[in-house]
């Protein structure tokens, strides 16, 4: 008995103080001169129960600058008084309400192509803008004066006058004077290639800061494959020094891509294999240096071996140079050698233009000459120039937004028989058009020619695989002139697999044969981005205009790129 008079006992001090706590708050409410006022009072949202009279009378003065904000610059807080123990009622005035201002400006100081963006009432010396947004666009203009390298700006607004429901007033800017970058420093990767903050980013010092400008360029950094940004720049302002701070980390960027193709001899039957490696040696040195060899094999003794090397930003300029080897056998018929030399003009980390030199020599291989085949000895000399592009994207499936690569070179053939001026042209234009997050189209056009009086066999293009024409083996159509043209619906099963259409068609002539041919391929394929790399596999069916589908003539395609 006596523990129930107990919790009974406790029970009621709680129920005594939870009514003592309820009856501690107390109420706010506000009013305006009539009925009116009041609801434009309502229309603005504030709170109506406090713990205190404290936080009571900081409601009503926050109320009364969003008022001042809204437009009511002679509303004032007549009466706050107590209408009971609990409740209070406040009384404003609101007054007249002022719609719109009229800032006069000063175009030497805020261009009117900035104004433009701000206000649709615009003159050479005014504009006219909701009183409501005048905080804002003060923000607005003051940043961009900050933008444009006065750091420490700042704008007010003076000779305010009042014409009935609109407010006239003179934008006063207090400039400060510009600041320029004095030093650059990074954090984290220290041996990061100056020369690409310079060239390639356009940071560089004795340049006016631009906050902006600077956050907008370190975000090259992440295009160059090698480097990333770990956070955005900062800076720090000293009496008579600017400094700003890059963190950045060194990424691996060394990449090793391969394949295996598998496909039935059209005579015997059997299962034939060939595929390629392809090996990119990137910043190994720090110096933004790039390393490229390859090999391929077709199957059917071709082979070909490429060895490239790119040196950017010579001697801190914006030069690099760039040297390769391609060597090719064709079996026992012939071999070519070609060497290559350019001279490569950074213009920013997207563009590049070159000037290049190229020697080729070809040997007959064959022990007993076949006039037929229409192979012979040469060597041949070009020059050329040519332009590429390309965006990057930061999507480890689909790396690269666009690309596009021309390419004119001039030269002469010299043989046994005869010497022939030759010009060869080539095109390649590649792009993504996203649909949504899911769907994307992928397209890309190819385009080579050589233009001569005669043909050799052996100096022709030879094209068809899975980087050409797929449903082909590699290299197994030779051309004088050719286009293809590659085209993929991808469809994004989650962040690391994606599923893909193929549909190609080519047209190429063969002049040394007096050959022109259609060539069309389907098929699809599956991307998939694992820890190692890209896997990719694809099955694809090509035929030319003289044939169906068959089959037994599908192309198996699988390549790994692997970064490490």
């Amino acid at each position: 008995m006596k523990t129930l008079s107990f919790y009974i006992f406790v029970l009621n001090i709680c129920i005594h103080s939870f009514c003592n706590a309820q009856n501690s708050l107390i109420s706010l409410q506000l009013k305006g001169q009539d009925s009116t006022e009041t609801s434009k009072i309502d229309s603005i949202t504030y709170n109506k129960i406090f713990k205190n009279y404290l936080e009571l009378k900081t409601e009503t003065e926050t109320l009364h600058e969003k008022l001042l904000k809204t437009g009511y610059l002679d509303s004032q807080l007549i009466e706050l008084k107590k209408s009971s123990d609990t409740s209070f009622v406040g009384i404003f005035e609101l007054n007249r309400k002022y719609e719109r201002i009229t800032i006069q400006y000063n175009q030497e100081t805020i261009p009117k192509a900035i104004i433009e963006k701000i206000s649709t009432n615009i003159t050479n010396e005014t504009f006219t803008i909701p009183f409501q947004k005048t905080k804002e666009t003060l923000e607005l203009l003051t940043t961009y004066l900050v933008n444009q390298g006065n750091t420490f700006s700042n704008l007010y607004l003076t000779e305010i006058k009042k014409n009935n429901h609109e407010i006239s007033a003179k934008l006063v800017s207090s400039k400060s004077n510009e600041r320029k970058i004095d030093d650059i420093i990074i954090k984290g990767y220290t041996k990061f290639p100056y020369s690409f903050l310079k060239y390639n980013s356009k940071i560089r010092k004795g340049e006016i800061f631009k906050k902006n400008k600077i956050i907008e360029k370190s975000l090259t950094i992440d295009n160059l494959g090698f480097a990333k940004n770990l956070k955005p720049p900062e800076v720090l302002f000293e009496k008579d020094s600017t400094k700003v701070y890059l963190y950045l980390e060194k990424k691996s960027a060394n990449n090793f891509d391969g394949f295996l193709g598998f496909s039935n001899d059209s005579e015997s039957g059997n299962l034939e294999l060939n595929g390629y490696l392809n090996l990119n040696l990137i910043n190994n040195l720090n110096f933004g240096e790039r390393l490229n060899l390859i090999y391929k094999s077709d199957g059917n003794e071709q082979q070909r071996f490429q060895a490239n090397i790119s040196l950017p930003y010579l001697l801190k300029t914006p030069i690099g140079i760039e040297a390769g080897l391609d060597i090719f056998k064709k079996d026992s018929s012939f071999l070519i050698t070609e060497q290559r030399f350019r001279l490569n003009y950074i213009i920013n980390d997207k563009n590049n233009v070159y000037i290049g030199y190229k020697t080729i020599s070809s040997d007959d291989l064959l022990d007993i000459p076949q006039p037929s085949l229409n192979i012979d000895n040469y060597s041949s000399s070009f020059f050329g120039i040519g332009f590429n592009r390309i965006t990057r994207q930061n999507n480890p499936l689909f790396p690269v937004k666009n690309g596009l690569d021309i390419e004119i070179e001039y030269g002469s053939r010299k043989s046994e028989t005869l010497n022939t001026e030759q010009a060869k042209g080539k095109i390649d234009v590649n792009y993504i058009f996203n649909l949504n997050q899911r769907n994307s189209i992928f397209l890309k056009n190819s385009t080579a020619i050589i233009l001569s009086d005669e043909f050799f066999f052996n100096e022709l293009f030879r094209f068809g695989g899975i980087n050409s024409i797929r449903g082909f083996e590699e290299n197994s159509i030779n051309a004088s002139l050719f286009n293809v043209i590659n085209s993929e619906y991808r469809y994004l099963l989650s962040k690391n697999i994606y599923v893909h259409t193929i549909t190609d068609f080519s047209y190429f002539e063969d002049e040394s044969n007096n050959l022109t041919d259609n060539l069309t391929s389907f098929g699809f394929g599956l991307g998939l981005n694992t820890k190692t790399g890209l896997f990719r596999l694809i099955f694809a069916n090509g035929k030319n205009s003289d044939s169906n589908f068959k089959f037994s003539n599908t192309k198996v395609h699988i390549s790994l790129n692997a970064t490490f």
